[in-house]
């Protein structure tokens, strides 16, 4: 995954593949390494399941994320995105925060 996220040097490339029904596993990567969340990517997953048909258009995708399992539900023509608080990780060690500055030729700020 690593890999082709870095030969497409997006921003962020989402990873996506069915676990159960309605239950699905998501990762993203940047062009230098994964990253914890990705809330676009995200919507952008959801949009895709429901507009290709794998999940009904009135239906809630369940996302298994290493951020823990966020869910996206339509409301009309909008998505809401429930991102559960208590279960996110989002540290990010100072080595690969320095990695993702590097990749993207970011100084550190102040």
């Amino acid at each position: 995954m690593q890999a082709l996220a870095t030969s497409l040097q997006q921003s962020e490339t989402a990873f996506l593949w069915q676990r159960e029904q309605h239950d699905w596993a998501l990762r993203w990567f940047t062009p230098s390494c994964e990253v914890p969340l990705c809330g676009h990517a995200t919507l952008a997953s959801a949009h895709v399941l429901w507009q290709q048909g794998y999940v009904g258009r009135s239906t809630t995708a369940r996302f298994h994320t290493r951020s823990g399992v966020l869910t996206a539900t339509p409301r009309g023509d909008l998505i809401e995105l429930d991102i559960d608080k208590r279960e996110l990780n989002l540290k990010v060690s100072d080595e690969e925060l320095a990695k993702r500055r590097a990749a993207w030729k970011r100084p550190p700020s102040s």
